[in-house]
Order: structure tokens, then C-alpha cells, then sequence
């Protein structure tokens, strides 16, 4: 019996030891994992920040340093020319091979003609991707001091049109034909209306060399010279006048460019023969 109480003894002994181990490595492996979490660094963790995205307001050329004694405006009216080779384009590539502007007085209708409708888009649009400004001098040249308020609004628009589709540009500044000024007519035109000071009557002489002096005789700040891009001897006389005047320090700029560089601004139904300066 009492060899049975001590098997009895001795099995418990032994299970109690045996859960004492076990309890221990469980404690023992809780301490661990407890030390590890402890222990860890923590998770790196990106500080992200949104960038403040503020719209930038359109900046304002500075024409303080520019003298205005040397500004001038080029003008050509009636085309794009409807000759071969182009007259047109002879010009466009005397202005962009010495990287100066000028402003085209567009006829809408000879965006229309088939012979050369297609070459004549193709010109106004080169003029737009030149930075030249484009102008509108009507549908087909009437003279507006005898047409009624309708009928001029119609020439400008149909031109308009035209010269938008062709170029993506729509015309804002407004040439009369034949200089037309009377007040009915300005009062019709709701865009400014630039007429000129200096005319260089190359559609009287066709004459380069006459065309070239009447611009280097009489060019002076704030001028706008008249000539029209359809003659051979215009192109010829561009050809001179461009360089002459870049050695005279000329600066060579649009219409509109060299108004605001002048601080005027363009009103519609309102003439302009020149810029001056503002005090």
C-alpha cells in the first residue's frame, strides 16, 4: 500500500515539475515577444506635405528701356498678293530672316479665289505662327464712307471669318479701305481703327527704290508706315528697308505692340494715324 502511495507521489512530482517547466518557457517566450515589440523601432513613416499650387498672374512686359524714338510699325494692306511668285511671301521671309514684326491688313476675299486660295490660307496662317499681327481690311475693299452701318459690319465679318478659319486668329484691329474715316463709318467699326502717317505710295510708283527712301526718309518713333504687300517692288524694297533700318537701331514691332509699348491703349471706334507717348 504504501508503495503504491509513493508511485502515486512520485507521478505527481513529476507532472507538477513538468507543468512548472512548461509554464516557465511560455513565460519565458511572452518576456521575449514583449522585449521584441518594445524593442522594435518604430515604422518610418513619410511626412507628406501638399505642394500650394498658387495661379501665376500674367506678366507684364517691361518696355521701360526701350527707346521709343526707335519704334515703328510696317503695315501691308490688300493681301495676301495674288501673284507668282508670291509678293506675300517674299516679305514673310525677309521679316522672319531678320526677326522683326509687322502687321497684315488681310482682304477676305483673297482667301477665296481656287487658284490660290489654298497657298493664301497657308500664307495668313504663317503670318500668325510669325507673330505677325493680323488685321482685318475687309471682305472685298469697298470704300465704308458709303455703305451703310449693316453693309460694313457684313464686309467685316465675312472677312473675319475667313481669316479666322484660315490662321486660328481673329482680327481686333481694323484698317478702312481706302482710309475711310468719315463718323458713320467709325461708328460702325467697333474695333480700333489704324490708319497711318507715313505713306509710301508703292501702289502709285511700283517703284522698289522710291518705295525704300520714302521709308528711311521719313521714319521716326511712333510712326506706321503704309505699303501693301502686292507688288514685286514692295518685296524688293523690304528687302532694303528691313536691314537699313535695324542699322539705324529701328526697332521693328506691331501695331498693337508698339501702342502699348507707347502706353496707349486702342479703343474700338477710334482712329489712329501714329502712337505718341503719354505722360
Amino acid at each position: 500500500m504504501k508503495k503504491h502511495f509513493k508511485i502515486i507521489a512520485l507521478i505527481l512530482a513529476v507532472s507538477l515539475f513538468a507543468i512548472g517547466c512548461g509554464n516557465s518557457d511560455v513565460a519565458s517566450s511572452q518576456d521575449t515577444l514583449q522585449a521584441e515589440v518594445t524593442t522594435a523601432s518604430p515604422a518610418y513613416i513619410p511626412e507628406v506635405t501638399t505642394p500650394v499650387i498658387r495661379p501665376t498672374e500674367p506678366s507684364t512686359p517691361d518696355y521701360s528701356d526701350v527707346d521709343l524714338s526707335k519704334v515703328i510699325a510696317i503695315t501691308f494692306d490688300d493681301g495676301p498678293s495674288t501673284n507668282t511668285p508670291s509678293s506675300t511671301e517674299r516679305i514673310l521671309d525677309t521679316l522672319e530672316k531678320y526677326g522683326v514684326k509687322a502687321t497684315f491688313f488681310v482682304q477676305g476675299v483673297n482667301l477665296t479665289y481656287s487658284e490660290f486660295k489654298e497657298r493664301n490660307c497657308a500664307l495668313v496662317k504663317r503670318e500668325a505662327e510669325l507673330g505677325m499681327e493680323i488685321g482685318n481690311h475687309s471682305y472685298d475693299h469697298p470704300n465704308f464712307d458709303k455703305m451703310s452701318a449693316s453693309e460694313i459690319q457684313k464686309q467685316l465679318n465675312d472677312a473675319a471669318d475667313l481669316i479666322e478659319e484660315a490662321s486660328g486668329v481673329r482680327p481686333q484691329i481694323v484698317r478702312t479701305p481706302y482710309g475711310a474715316q468719315k463718323q458713320s463709318t467709325l461708328d460702325a467699326v467697333d474695333y480700333p481703327v489704324i490708319l497711318w502717317n507715313i505713306d509710301t505710295l508703292d501702289w502709285d510708283t511700283k517703284n522698289a527704290d522710291k518705295t525704300y527712301n520714302e521709308i528711311m526718309n521719313n521714319a521716326k518713333g511712333g510712326s506706321i508706315i503704309l505699303m501693301h504687300d502686292l507688288y514685286q517692288a514692295t518685296a524688293d524694297a523690304v528687302e532694303m528697308a528691313v536691314p537699313a533700318l535695324l542699322a539705324k537701331g529701328y526697332k521693328l514691332v506691331t501695331v498693337s505692340e508698339m501702342f502699348e509699348m507707347y502706353g496707349q491703349k486702342l479703343e474700338p471706334n477710334h482712329y489712329y494715324y501714329k502712337a505718341e507717348k503719354q505722360d
